[in-house]
């Protein structure tokens, strides 16, 4: 992926109606809830994986344009 923009996420119908009355009940935006919850229920190993990953991708010199 050579974007900036982070992959999409595509819920079914019932989900996404889910989310957002849980984001509305909670006062959060509908992605920064999914973002935590995935968060709270990732695997301590996942967490070191992505921190590896976004360490990689920061030494990573992408030419401008």
């Amino acid at each position: 992926m050579t974007s900036d923009r982070k992959p999409r996420v595509d819920l079914d119908p019932l989900t996404h109606r889910l989310l957002i009355a849980e984001a509305t009940k909670r006062g959060m935006r509908p992605k920064a809830l999914l973002t935590k919850l995935i968060e709270e229920a990732a695997s301590p190993e996942a967490k070191a994986l992505v921190g590896i990953v976004e360490v990689a991708q920061a030494r990573v010199q992408v030419p401008p344009g």
